[in-house]
């Protein structure tokens, strides 16, 4: 049975509503107000892919030399005074350089360098409150790190998972 959308034409609210495929269908009603003058909209759908399908497609998108960019939740939750203090936040970072290892069925891509700043609201600058690096993100969550600490100029090492999206235009 199909699922078709519709808008009241009384009250104005869209709605979804699953119609049978019967000789004589009974013609839907607003869950709102219960009206029956309704306009049958084009609906949008969404298609759900499979992880294989989104790293081909993402792996794709790479070989036709395509920008990608990531977005990564909660990357300067470190730099927060205190880490479960710190503001829900996405960072989006393009990417440079990538490549697929077809072994372990993984995407990695090199950043361009990032810098790191305490999460706020609002944003202030704070002595010490900042980094900056490079990062290599990998389609399973885990992103390696090379990060800088401005005022010694030592770098180290970071490894971690993050929720990613990755975006591609």
């Amino acid at each position: 049975m199909p699922i078709f959308e519709f808008k009241c034409n009384a009250c104005g609210r869209r709605f979804s509503a699953l119609i049978g495929v019967i000789a004589e269908p009974k013609p839907p009603a607003c869950p709102r107000c219960g009206g029956t003058e309704l306009t049958r909209l084009v609906s949008r759908f969404s298609r759900v892919r499979s992880e294989d399908d989104a790293l081909e497609s993402l792996c794709d998108a790479f070989a036709q030399g395509r920008e990608i960019k990531v977005g990564i939740r909660g990357l300067c939750a470190d730099l927060a005074e205190r880490r479960d203090t710190a503001p829900d936040h996405t960072v989006f970072v393009q990417t440079g350089p990538g490549y697929y290892c077809t072994g372990r069925r993984l995407f990695s891509a090199g950043t361009q360098p990032v810098v790191r700043v305490r999460p706020g609201i609002p944003m202030r600058y704070v002595s010490r409150g900042w980094d900056y690096g490079w990062l290599m993100p990998r389609s399973d969550g885990l992103i390696a790190g090379w990060i800088c600490d401005p005022y010694t100029l030592r770098f180290r090492k970071t490894q971690r998972r993050y929720a990613i999206r990755w975006f591609v235009r």
